[in-house]
């Protein structure tokens, strides 16, 4: 009798210990977080880079490919290929390999560019120095993108995990475009010498607009414990941004006169044809003047290919 009632204690407490064992563990594995990132998101293809192409095109037809003249300054032009972008988000630890969190993401970049671009004619009798000094041809946009998402983990060794994550959410976005050129002739006669300014113009152009769209992306963290608590990541990944329109205000001044007006962007296209070759032009715009250029609406898609992120995480 002694001996059944030292068995049952035994099996009891061997019962107790086993629940305390997996109660411990739960606590582990489930549970809150916390984690604060920052760092850069590359795109390899942008529509609001469509712009600075139509510039470089229009560089190319009039005056790099014209055979009459002659290149004397060529700095080109930077694209817009990258965004700055500062993370946090909260995770909840569903289990050992599973969670699910809220982030909220903001991105920011801005591609600004200005040089001054000289060619040359030479017409025997006179020299004619066609100057357009880019005071900007700059592209910003800002991005807030917040979105849920679900996750799991796979661990690698005693202090190190590697996460795979998939997130959805809205895309609020507000974007500007501008355009600051003096473009002047400057003409040098041979004989008799003689030297002045044929033409000169002062363009700018400044184009906002703002738009709400989706964002879908799939992400690989790897994180690395330094604490009871706490540790660091290195996290990178692919987003796709689509917004299906932009709207805002836009401000042009040219030969002396400004403009303004609010729309909605849409694209202009054209085919500008010279003897020594042809050119197409597509770009994006608001501008009323340009309806009957009007080829389609604007969509702006980013395709963030690469996200380079290192950020702190704290278990709460």
């Amino acid at each position: 009798m002694s001996r059944t009632i030292l068995m049952l204690f035994i099996v009891l407490r061997v019962f107790q210990i086993s629940f305390l064992c997996a109660d411990d563990t739960k606590s582990q594995t489930q549970g809150w977080s916390l984690e604060l990132s920052g760092g850069l998101q590359f795109f390899t293809n942008n529509d609001l880079c469509l712009a600075t192409e139509a510039e470089n095109s229009y560089l190319d037809l009039y005056y790099r490919n014209n055979p009459y003249y002659q290149t004397l300054d060529n700095p080109g032009f930077a694209t817009f290929s990258y965004q700055f972008s500062g993370q946090a988000r909260i995770k909840y630890r569903l289990g050992r390999h599973f969670s699910i969190g809220a982030s909220l993401n903001y991105l920011s970049g801005n591609s600004s560019n200005n040089g001054l671009f000289s060619f040359q004619w030479n017409q025997n009798w006179r020299i004619l120095t066609d100057s357009l000094d880019y005071q900007a041809l700059d592209t910003k946009l800002n991005m807030v993108f917040p979105n849920l998402g679900l996750f799991y983990r796979l661990p690698l060794g005693a202090k190190t995990d590697m996460e795979l994550g998939l997130c959805a959410g809205p895309v609020f976005a507000e974007a500007r475009l501008k355009r600051h050129i003096i473009d002047s002739i400057q003409v040098r006669e041979v004989s008799p010498v003689n030297e002045y300014i044929m033409y000169r113009d002062e363009r700018a152009l400044t184009m906002e607009g703002s738009g709400t769209g989706l964002g879908v992306g799939a992400n690989l963290k790897l994180e690395f414990k330094i604490g009871q608590s706490m540790g660091l990541f290195f996290e990178t990944g692919y987003t796709f941004y689509h917004l299906p329109s932009l709207s805002g205000r836009s401000t042009d001044s040219a030969g002396g006169q400004t403009r303004s007006w609010e729309g909605e962007w849409f694209m202009v296209g054209e085919q500008v044809a010279k003897n020594w070759g042809t050119a197409d032009f597509f770009y994006p715009s608001n501008d009323p003047s340009l309806q009957l250029r009007r080829v389609g609406e604007f969509e702006l898609n980013i395709h963030a290919f690469l996200a380079l992120q290192l950020g702190i995480y704290l278990n709460l």
